[in-house]
């Protein structure tokens, strides 16, 4: 799946996001992993055609720091993320989310 230059299988961002990935337990990265790197590469190359590629590069970048965040979180039993991602709480004075 190649919809645009940076967006293949074998690009940085995919690099990137296996590489954070390894931050997250082996089962979890085994059953999910691959699924997510798809996904991410289908929404940089949908952010790519409809915004440019710096916001298609902000977005890429930002999935693999989310990645990152989230693996180091479950490694340490910690919710990480910024405000309003997956991993993320609400924001500052937010009720924190049952922890799992």
């Amino acid at each position: 799946m190649s919809a645009g230059p940076g967006t293949g299988a074998g690009s940085w961002i995919a690099r990137a996001l296996r590489t954070a990935l390894l931050l997250h337990p082996r089962e979890r990265r085994l059953r999910y992993g691959e699924d997510l790197v798809e996904a991410t590469l289908a929404r940089v190359a949908e952010r790519r055609a409809r915004a440019g590629r710096m916001a298609a590069a902000r977005y890429a970048v930002r999935a693999v720091l989310d990645v990152a965040a989230s693996g180091v979180g479950e490694r340490f039993g910690r919710e990480t993320g910024a405000p309003g991602t997956r991993t993320g709480g609400g924001g500052p004075g937010a009720p924190a989310g049952p922890r799992v």
